[in-house]
């Protein structure tokens, strides 16, 4: 079983863009995971791939009893983002698909 937590980002500034992992730990096997769905993302969709970041204080990736990763889809607070996350959602949804299918060897 793996945990996959999906949201939107936000900045203070407009211009910050792009697709992010947060993990607990690495190395792991939520890290392995995170980093195949942010390549399908960013196939998918365009967006800059950020990264896998380490947050083990968040309660969903700590309490989690399986490999949890949250995805940060892109940043609500940059039109283009938010422009593509609203009217292009499956592309999303196929960047993550691919990504697990990726991780899974499928």
């Amino acid at each position: 079983d793996y945990f996959i937590s999906i949201h939107t980002n936000a900045s203070n500034s407009a211009s910050v863009s792009g697709t992010e992992a947060l993990v607990y730990s690495v190395p792991s096997v939520a890290e392995e995971l995170g980093e195949d769905i942010l390549i399908g993302l960013n196939n998918a969709t365009g967006l800059k791939n950020r990264g896998i970041k380490v947050r083990p204080g968040l309660y969903v990736l700590r309490k989690t009893n399986m490999p949890a990763v949250l995805i940060e889809l892109g940043f609500i607070s940059n039109p283009s983002d938010a422009n593509l996350m609203a009217n292009n959602p499956q592309l999303f949804a196929r960047g993550i698909y691919n990504g697990i299918l990726d991780f899974l060897d499928l």
